[in-house]
């Protein structure tokens, strides 16, 4: 019985080694899977097991780097684990718009062997986009833009604003190009229809021609501004006129104030000297005042709507009159025999010869007939021709250096015939006659 036991023993000793010898472990063979759904930051490989090489296949999986060629379970991997059966990996984590190097595994026993090499290229990923504030609003243009949050290895294409009347608009509408690249960028947008309400949003596209949005913003273009003419400025003074305009058009929303505005430099502005009459359509009045005398003005009529846009009328030009020469009823020496109050005088008493003159004008007095005199001495401002006897007549012209004038003056009885030319005037402007008892 001993025996039989030992033959046993050897055989079972013969056999074992014999099978090892014949099927010993070895490195699996694994084939690596297509890289498929690739996204900015994810995507699916796998692998084959071809051969567990005699041995169970306890770990097995994908590995990758972004600077490897031959990645190893060293570099990030997964871990899709035992068997030999076909696998799928779900790869995460990866950064966009990234190359990178992956291949399958297969550990055993023996040591771990890989699949060939699949090179993928992860997409460039959806921007972080956020739209600017609406500025610089007027009836047909205005003014926005975006600003793209930094983000590594993020190439962007295409970038600016779109927009529209309905809410979320998008490439298929209006929009502007403004560049590439990450960042802060501005945009103008033209062609807008007045007193509109508009959406906007900014826009940004990668290299992979995906687009992305910021936040809708809301604006309203402003309204037509007021079509108006100017009056013609009539009824001129040293100090006042008459003007007005005639609104046609208030551009879609009210008028709430009309008037004339005027300087003495050209375009007037509400900003400078102004009228302001009620608001409305049609045609206004508008009275002029605290003017300069002998002053060239520039003047136009405006409009202001509700919006607070004001437009203006075509520009008039218009000088206010001289100032009036004035004839004191009295001066220095008495009675002023130019005042229109003195008209019959007698010869016991001296006279004033007298006017005032203001600035920028002057006066010439032709007194003719009868017999006078006056003290010479005591002319202030006069310049006096030679007598003319020939109708006993003599000229007096202001002196324009002084706006005062005055002389003592006597008569005897008679006619005096007094003729005016005043301003400058080369005819006679009036005339009065003197009568002396």
């Amino acid at each position: 019985m001993k025996k039989h036991s030992l033959k046993l023993i050897g055989f079972l000793l013969i056999l074992t080694f014999s099978c090892t010898k014949e099927y010993p472990s070895t490195l699996p063979t694994i084939s690596s899977i297509e890289i498929v759904d690739i996204t900015d930051t994810s995507a699916k490989s796998g692998g084959v097991i071809i051969s567990n090489g005699n041995d169970l296949i306890f770990e097995r999986g994908v590995c990758w780097s972004s600077s490897s060629l031959e990645p190893t379970i060293s570099d990030n991997k997964t871990n899709d684990g035992e068997g030999d059966e076909e696998f799928i990996s779900e790869i995460e984590n990866l950064s966009s718009n990234t190359t990178y190097y992956l291949r399958a595994y297969a550990t055993n026993s023996v040591g771990t062997a890989y699949g060939d090499t699949n090179l993928f290229k992860t997409n460039a990923g959806l921007p972080t986009i956020t739209t600017s504030m609406v500025s610089l609003i007027t009836q047909n243009s205005a003014k926005c833009g975006g600003t793209i949050t930094a983000q590594n290895n993020l190439v962007i294409i295409a970038r600016g604003i779109c927009w529209g009347s309905e809410p979320l608009p998008d490439l298929l509408g209006n929009k502007t190009i403004d560049g590439t690249g990450q960042g802060e960028f501005v945009s103008n947008i033209t062609g807008l229809d007045a007193n509109t309400i508009y959406y906007v949003r900014a826009y940004a596209t990668n290299t992979d021609g995906a687009t992305a949005y910021g936040t809708d913003s809301i604006f309203k273009t402003k309204a037509d501004l007021p079509t108006l003419t100017t009056n013609t400025v009539s009824s001129i003074t040293q100090t006042t006129a008459i003007s007005g305009g005639n609104i046609t058009s208030n551009g879609g929303v009210s008028i709430v104030t009309r008037g004339v505005c005027w300087n003495t430099e050209t375009l007037p502005e509400i900003t400078d000297s102004r009228t302001s009459e009620a608001g409305g359509l049609g045609e206004f009045i508008s009275n002029i005042s605290e003017l300069s005398a002998n002053t060239l003005y520039y003047l136009r009529a405006y409009a202001t709507n509700s919006e607070g846009e004001t437009a203006y009328g075509d520009e008039h030009l218009f000088t206010t009159q001289l100032e009036s020469i004035e004839y004191p009823n009295t001066a220095v020496y008495g009675g002023n025999i130019l005042s229109d109050n003195i008209t019959l005088i007698d010869t016991s008493t001296s006279y004033s010869f007298a006017a005032i003159i203001p600035n920028d004008t002057s006066l010439k007095i032709k007194m003719s007939g009868g017999l006078w005199s006056y003290d010479i001495s005591s002319n202030s401002n006069w310049n006096i021709s030679s007598f003319d006897f020939s109708n006993n007549s003599q000229i007096f012209t202001s002196n324009l250096d002084d706006n005062s004038c005055d002389l003592k003056i006597e008569f005897e009885p008679g006619i005096i015939t007094i003729e005016y030319f005043e301003n400058g005037s080369t005819s006679v402007t009036k005339t009065k006659q003197l009568t002396v008892e």
